[in-house]
């Protein structure tokens, strides 16, 4: 029988226990990507809408 040892990291489920150690390493994570700022993130909003509606 296989069991999983490590659980997913799913931040989108409230109440479930995790690990401070992994929280710790996803905002590591986080701070290493990329920064814009709010103007820029319209922009490719903006961008992206117009490339659905073709």
């Amino acid at each position: 029988m296989k069991t999983a040892k490590q659980k997913p990291k799913n931040l989108a489920t409230p109440g479930k226990p995790m690990l401070q150690e992994d929280f710790v390493s996803l905002i590591k994570e986080a701070e290493a990507g990329e920064f814009i700022s709010l103007e820029e993130s319209e922009k490719r909003f903006k961008e992206w809408r117009l490339q659905r509606k073709k």
